[in-house]
């Protein structure tokens, strides 16, 4: 959950601005994560996008002033801020992967699919 939610750092939904700084104080609490917390659990496929994360948070973090995600008042889809943003995406997409916690159970799969009686299927 903590490396979730340190990911939140760089949304979609707002997008919002912050310094380069910042990336490597977040990259910071990855390592603090990763050794004390969860670093363990990750699955191989996880931690191959997490160690990815780290490269990309560490690489952007060596550059100065504000990390927009903005250009011209538009959001700006090859800013630094949206590589960055992706490669988090990334990183939580597998992390739900490895937990199915975005898929749906095989029981409503088979009602969806109709492979079920439709009366199994009623709620």
């Amino acid at each position: 959950k903590k490396l979730w939610a340190l990911t939140e750092k760089l949304p979609l939904y707002p997008p919002k601005e912050l310094d380069y700084a910042e990336l490597g104080k977040l990259s910071e609490d990855f390592r603090d994560w990763y050794f004390r917390d969860g670093g363990l659990y990750l699955s191989e496929k996880s931690r191959d996008v997490y160690f990815a994360s780290q490269e990309t948070l560490i690489k952007y973090s060596k550059e100065f002033g504000v990390l927009s995600p903005f250009k011209d008042g538009n959001y700006d889809k090859k800013s630094n801020y949206e590589i960055i943003r992706a490669q988090l995406s990334a990183l939580r997409t597998q992390l739900t992967r490895d937990i199915s916690s975005r898929r749906m159970p095989g029981w409503m799969h088979a009602c969806k699919g109709g492979s079920g009686p439709r009366s199994a299927c009623a709620w």
